[in-house]
């Protein structure tokens, strides 16, 4: 989310993580729902290359992962 602040930005993932798990999924006869983990992480330009922002927002995801799913991590 370019030229978002990083709590705006945890902010808007949160709100997505709620409405995908709050969304109902129906596949026939069978009704579900699904939920949502997001790894996020700010991108400084003059110290962070596509690389190494990348490696902590996929450390993020694992993290949230780990500590129960269904959640936001920053890292």
């Amino acid at each position: 989310m370019p030229e978002t602040e990083p709590l705006r930005a945890e902010a808007v993932c949160e709100r997505l993580r709620r409405a995908v798990a709050s969304t109902a999924i129906e596949s026939g006869s069978c009704r579900f729902n699904v939920t949502a983990s997001f790894g996020m992480t700010e991108f400084d330009p003059e110290h962070d290359t596509v690389e190494s922002a990348m490696s902590r927002t996929d450390k993020a995801l694992y993290r949230a992962n780990e500590e129960g799913r269904n959640r936001v991590f920053a890292a």
